[in-house]
């Protein structure tokens, strides 16, 4: 069992090495951070992205059953390292209630966003605006997420229509928990708007090149959006870029190969690979030219 264990694992890790194929740099590039993240101990940031990429990965289903034993052995670190750094909010109840919505985010069709045109605001001063605050988010975001509930105050606050950034992005994120607890058509009303102003800012980050100071929310989003298999965030190029901000070591930074290892960008940058992975799975052609 342990031979059978390690030849996996290398085989994960020549996935990574030699990308020839769009699974094979996904998966080895998750494998790769998920090492790195055993070895070292991983931020709360760290420990969040990898209970959404979990339930990402169990929502995946394909047909290629080497590929299939690729996700699970994925899925097995996640839980090595759930068990190395045991956390009050990680337990049975709260990453299968995860699973749950990552599932049934996926139940339904998703129609084309559009984005609003040009985006009316400099998004460099406006990485955080509306509500609700950084603190407001964490409080509503553990409350979906631990207790299975929606107050009245966190529905006030998630439904600011000002809200741009990481306050933009934590709604999206809010409401993707949400998907276990109400009807999806109202969920998906909120998550369809949002994420098509969230397209908005991230098309006009593309445009400017992404400089460094716009990377960590740019990935964010493209993580949060995507969890509802919105392929507008899916493309190539949001791959490539994705995948070069990766470290040899497996972790991420926010100006490539020989920046300093970024927790929250690591975070958010394997949720994101584990949306390109799902969409990859139901046979839509990859990578996703919009």
């Amino acid at each position: 069992m342990r031979r059978s264990r390690q030849l996996a694992d290398m085989r994960l890790l020549l996935l990574f090495l030699v990308p020839l194929v769009a699974e094979g740099s996904i998966l080895g590039a998750i494998h790769s951070l998920l090492n790195y993240n055993e070895k070292h101990e991983p931020s709360e940031d760290f420990l969040f992205g990898a209970i959404l990429a979990k339930g990402q990965l169990s929502a995946t289903k394909v047909v290629n059953k080497d590929i299939a034993n690729d996700i699970e052995i994925l899925k097995e670190i996640i839980d090595r390292i759930f068990e190395k750094n045991g956390r009050f909010y990680i337990n049975k109840d709260s990453v299968g209630r995860v699973e749950e919505s990552m599932k049934i985010l996926k139940k339904d069709g998703v129609e084309r966003l559009r984005t609003e045109g040009d985006l009316p605001y400099d998004l460099e001063y406006n990485f955080q605006y509306g509500t609700p605050s950084m603190f407001n988010s964490t409080v509503c975001i553990t409350e979906a997420f631990l207790a299975n509930k929606i107050t009245d105050f966190c529905l006030s606050q998630m439904t600011d229509e000002s809200a741009r950034g990481y306050t933009l992005s934590h709604q999206v994120l809010y409401f993707s928990l949400a998907a276990s607890m109400s009807p999806l058509p109202f969920t998906r009303d909120l998550l369809d708007k949002r994420c098509a102003r969230v397209l908005t800012e991230v098309t006009s980050a593309l445009r400017n090149g992404l400089p460094v100071k716009f990377r960590d929310l740019f990935v964010e989003e493209v993580a949060v959006c995507g969890l509802s298999n919105y392929s507008e965030f899916l493309t190539k190029p949001v791959l490539d870029f994705i995948l070069s901000l990766q470290h040899p070591n497996g972790c991420f930074s926010l100006a490539g190969p020989l920046d300093k290892c970024n927790e929250h960008l690591s975070a958010v940058s394997m949720l994101a690979l584990t949306n390109f992975l799902y969409a990859h799975s139901q046979g839509k052609p990859f990578p996703f030219d919009s």
